[in-house]
């Protein structure tokens, strides 16, 4: 389920312990607490954490947030620790390890690169494993079939 911007931004407000139901934000404030938000992400993106934010240079808080599900607790409570002391607030220590152990969760996702398959047609080196039935001195062409058993299962 993809998130607004505002969603994050009061989800924010109500880990800092000021609830909707009894902090109505203004404009101003909600546009302020969403300038925050693209800083903060920002900072995220300086360090390296590429996670799929929308940035925009107007902010708009019913604009899609594109984060990853796994990114919406971390930015929530991350954006609760920025906004709490300008409304004169503590934050719990809940709070500041939820945002830790999700800010190390994206570290280590980002620091194991994703597998590239080999285009066809690339030389094959000393430790490519031969294909049944034959060798070459190239990559294969990679088939639309999938094999299950004596049949393959072929999609359309």
């Amino acid at each position: 389920m993809p998130w607004t911007k505002r969603q994050l931004i009061e989800s924010a407000f109500e880990e800092a312990g000021l609830a909707t139901f009894a902090f109505d934000l203004t404009p101003e404030q909600l546009e302020s607490a969403c300038r925050r938000l693209d800083a903060m992400m920002a900072g995220l993106n300086q360090q390296g954490l590429q996670i799929g934010y929308n940035a925009s240079s107007n902010p708009d808080p019913d604009q899609d947030s594109g984060l990853p599900d796994g990114a919406y607790e971390m930015v929530m409570a991350g954006l609760a620790i920025r906004l709490a002391p300008s409304y004169g607030k503590q934050i719990s220590p809940d709070t500041k390890f939820t945002y830790q152990r999700g800010l190390d969760a994206l570290k280590v996702q980002a620091a194991y690169p994703q597998n590239v398959p080999i285009p066809a047609g690339y030389p094959v080196g000393a430790g490519y494993k031969p294909i049944p039935g034959g060798y070459s001195e190239f990559v294969p062409q990679a088939s639309d079939t999938l094999s299950a058993g004596e049949t393959p299962l072929e999609f359309e």
